[in-house]
């Protein structure tokens, strides 16, 4: 990546780009109601991932319940996966989620997804569980994972 990147909170100007690499990314793709939802949640956690002069090329979204953590979302436009913006924005999130009382994070992931998987393994996750038919478009298992946020820290 030949410019600066820079981790920035989701506001709702951001909303039109998010979407639109939503839209090029998941099959069955969040709309921009779901998305302002999250920056409007007081336990919504957002972030973007821009590059000089302010274009939105990733974006990670979830919330805070209690003392755990969901990751709902995570996504970068093609043409910028495997520079590590990915892995800033789960770091990110993730050091987020902690400061705002999070010990634990969990997400889900369709079980076909096997980069996603080890992505997520590559940074601390580990496979705690199954959810049955919980994808649509197609109907897939999600596989779930969770990383414990107190020992990262350490």
């Amino acid at each position: 990546m030949s410019t600066a990147l820079t981790i920035n909170p989701l506001r709702k100007g951001d909303l039109t780009s998010v979407v639109s690499i939503e839209k090029s990314v998941y099959a069955t793709p969040w709309n921009i109601e779901h998305f302002a939802e999250i920056v409007d949640l007081p336990c919504g956690l957002g972030l973007i991932a821009c590059v000089d002069p302010g274009e939105v090329i990733g974006y990670a979204v979830g919330w805070v319940a209690a003392d755990e953590a969901e990751l709902a979302n995570i996504a970068v436009v093609a043409e910028q996966r495997g520079q590590g913006v990915g892995g800033r924005l789960l770091r990110e999130i993730s050091v987020t989620a902690r400061s705002r009382g999070a010990d634990r994070m969990y997400l889900e992931v369709r079980r076909s997804n096997r980069d996603a998987q080890r992505f997520y393994a590559n940074h601390g996750f580990d496979r705690v569980g199954r959810r049955s038919g919980y994808y649509s478009g197609p109907r897939e298992d999600a596989v779930v994972m969770a990383v414990d946020l107190v020992k990262r820290e350490g």
